[in-house]
């Protein structure tokens, strides 16, 4: 099961953040970084075991430069939360445990 949205642009972003007001999860990342792809498999499992609650949305850091830029994200990987159009929390490094708990304190 996955319930990860592919960003590809700015527009795209946008639209899906404004969406929904329900709990949004971005993972920023770049296809070279050995910490992006070990921290893969952890933001797919959490995706996963939120999949009914949250949202989640992965983007390439340099395809999407404007939306990196646009919410400081200047060393991927880096996983921000969302709610109502708004980010609520930064996680840099990216951590399954810390991520979970953040999803925990805002999803509802």
């Amino acid at each position: 099961m996955n319930n990860i949205t592919s960003i590809n642009d700015a527009a795209h972003f946008q639209a899906c953040l404004s969406e929904s007001n329900a709990l949004q999860v971005a993972y920023f990342y770049v296809t070279y970084s050995k910490s992006c792809r070990a921290f893969a498999q952890d933001f797919e499992d959490v995706a996963n075991k939120y999949a009914d609650s949250v949202k989640f949305l992965q983007l390439d850091a340099d395809e999407c430069e404007v939306v990196s830029r646009s919410h400081n994200v200047s060393e991927p990987p880096t996983v921000m939360l969302f709610k109502r159009n708004k980010t609520v929390a930064k996680c840099w490094p990216p951590d399954r445990e810390v991520l979970t708990k953040l999803i925990e304190h805002f999803k509802d």
